[in-house]
């Protein structure tokens, strides 16, 4: 496996870069095919989802 970046670090980077940059959490996520990455991805909160009330 062959990568230039470490892809567990790729990853926290990318949390943190979330977090401090963009307000989001912290959830940061790397593709890794054939020992190469293909896809990196941060997880973007679009607020606090609605709450609904449960039916009995």
């Amino acid at each position: 496996m062959s990568l230039s970046q470490d892809p567990l670090a790729l990853a926290i980077d990318l949390a943190l870069e979330n977090v401090q940059e963009h307000g989001g959490r912290p959830f940061g996520a790397v593709l890794v095919h054939d020992g190469e990455i293909v896809a990196t991805g941060i997880c973007r909160d679009a607020g606090h989802p609605q709450r609904r009330p449960r039916t009995p």
